[in-house]
């Protein structure tokens, strides 16, 4: 399916009559009417997309791929309405930005919203953790993965107080990191990239990337960044299309996200492993073998480990998360924090005692009743320690993301929403 020149993407909703002749009514929602260029400057792809408008159907091609309908010729242009793009400094935050803020127009935020780094995006998998936790009650909770490569703890705090609005906010947050997110030694490269950004930019000035219908005030609305695997479109490049949170339908035909829905499980059938699911998750497939993994890497002692460098628990960073607690307090939002799993192969000496300094630091917060945590590193649960469900000494791969989630779902203490009823998802 080619996406160039004026190929318009959309859906024939009616019919009606006008001066005598027959007219084709389009209300073109989620990919309006959209055609792409390639921005070599910017390394983006830009989507501009055409009003609501009436078009006579002249010589139209009509052609599947993918799940989508495509038709080609006979638009009229009464105005081209241009996103411009905003990069927020991180090609995995760009992502999930498109993601997850599709999903909450169609569905409204999920229950519970994971976040964290790279260990985190990886590290806990969301249907699992939907469906071990679903387990004996009614219903199953809605869940999606949120992390972020190198993301700290001055992240997440920035997601959660100023990226998303507090209409887009789950009901519970599940903070899945370690020790390195909470070093304010060391330099925070994730978080200077982000407020470096052209979307932080628009954020100081009160533009939050947000689901802005396409009518009546389009050019209020700016696009994310689209992920790109080549220079050419394809599958990925039309789900990103797809993710924009520009491109959606007003709130009157939501009912037509089961047309989406299908759509979306096409395209998810032709993504690779390694992209996330629609639930934002990314599944490893690889599997720790010391044997053969310091063959092809280098072994770095705790003490030369730059994640641990100069390291320091208070400073920027514990700020970050005094102002994290007392945001998701007054919204009543509960935020556990777990302290993902490590292999024994990485917890050497050095780590060892940075790992117990945080847990004791950890256990601070906790007696204040400001956080609440569950820790995944201890002794009682050695058989989350198993290479075998790592893909590297201290990165989880997708068994290990299952069982993570598993153990998770057992703990008594996670004040775990109660799933809501058809008619409140409706809403």
């Amino acid at each position: 399916m080619k996406l160039g020149g004026y190929t318009s993407i959309a859906f024939i909703l009616g019919t009606e009559h006008q001066n005598g002749s027959m007219m084709m009514s389009f209300w073109l929602f989620l990919l309006p009417s959209v055609f792409l260029t390639w921005g070599s400057r910017d390394r983006l792809w830009q989507a501009y997309a055409l009003r609501p408008t009436e078009v006579s159907i002249l010589e139209t091609q009509e052609s599947e791929s993918s799940g989508w309908l495509v038709k080609q010729g006979g638009f009229s242009q009464p105005g081209l309405t241009r996103f411009t793009p905003a990069n927020f400094g991180s090609q995995r935050l760009n992502e999930h930005l498109g993601w997850y803020l599709y999903q909450v127009a169609l569905y409204g935020p999920p229950d519970v919203l994971i976040v964290g780094s790279s260990r985190a995006l990886q590290g806990v998998d969301p249907l699992a953790l939907r469906k071990a936790i679903g387990e004996g009650q009614q219903g199953e909770l809605s869940i999606y993965n949120f992390g972020i490569n190198g993301a700290t703890v001055q992240v997440v705090d920035l997601l959660i107080r100023e990226i998303l609005t507090s209409d887009q906010l789950p009901r519970l947050i599940l903070w899945a990191d370690g020790v390195r997110a909470f070093n304010s030694g060391r330099s925070d490269r994730t978080y200077q990239s982000i407020i470096e950004s052209e979307g932080y930019q628009l954020l100081l000035e009160g533009v939050r990337p947000s689901v802005p219908l396409l009518w009546p005030d389009a050019e209020q609305c700016y696009d994310i960044p689209i992920p790109f695997a080549s220079s050419e479109p394809s599958v990925s490049l039309i789900s990103s299309v797809l993710s924009s949170p520009c491109l959606l339908p007003p709130v009157s035909q939501r009912h037509q996200a089961s047309i989406w829905e299908k759509a979306l499980a096409t395209i998810q059938a032709n993504r690779t492993l390694s992209d996330l699911t629609p639930l934002g998750f990314l599944p490893v497939e690889q599997v720790f073998n010391p044997q053969t993994y310091y063959t092809r890497y280098p072994r770095i002692a705790g003490q030369f480990d730059g994640d641990y460098s100069g390291f320091y628990l208070q400073g920027e960073q514990a700020i970050a998360l005094s102002q994290l607690l007392a945001y998701t307090q007054r919204r009543q939002i509960p935020l556990i924090f777990v302290n993902l799993p490590l292999t024994g192969d990485y917890l050497d000496p050095v780590r060892l005692a940075y790992e117990q300094e945080f847990h004791q630091e950890l256990n601070g917060w906790v007696n204040h009743q400001r956080l609440m945590m569950v820790n995944l590193v201890s002794p009682e649960l050695e058989n989350l320690k198993n290479p075998k469900y790592f893909a590297d000494p201290s990165h989880i791969n997708q068994w290990g993301a299952i069982a993570v989630a598993r153990e998770l779902a057992k703990h008594a203490n996670i004040p775990w929403p109660k799933p809501k009823s058809r008619m409140e998802t409706a809403r």
